[in-house]
């Protein structure tokens, strides 16, 4: 876990700049929060028991367990594990950079609620 924190979190800071909403071409070099979280993953040594969410699954566990207000974020890859397995990887590209102390806070918060 404490290898998968620290990458996810210098995702979380670096991934402003989506493309915007009605374009449908991503600029060169866009990589989007599920590649960046797949690249997390594959980094791994056991990245087996990790499980995406989408959807309504996703927000609900962002702004529910995280406390990451919605609307912070434009793109979301979460994958968490289930039962006693703490491990989760969350990248998010925010809405607007000044969020980003704000949701590092949330995340943080919700890291050490896990402890």
């Amino acid at each position: 876990m404490k290898r998968i924190l620290p990458l996810t979190l210098l995702l979380l800071l670096t991934a402003c700049g989506a493309p915007e909403s009605g374009n449908t071409a991503a600029p060169a070099g866009y990589v989007s929060t599920d590649q960046a979280a797949q690249i997390v993953l594959d980094s791994q040594s056991d990245p087996a028991g990790l499980t995406p969410l989408t959807g309504s699954d996703r927000t609900d566990y962002l702004t529910g367990v995280c406390g990451v207000d919605e609307g912070m974020w434009t793109e979301a890859a979460v994958y968490t594990a289930s039962g006693v397995d703490a491990r989760e990887v969350i990248v998010l590209r925010l809405s607007q950079e000044e969020d980003g102390e704000a949701v590092t806070a949330a995340l943080e918060a919700h890291r050490q609620a896990r402890l």
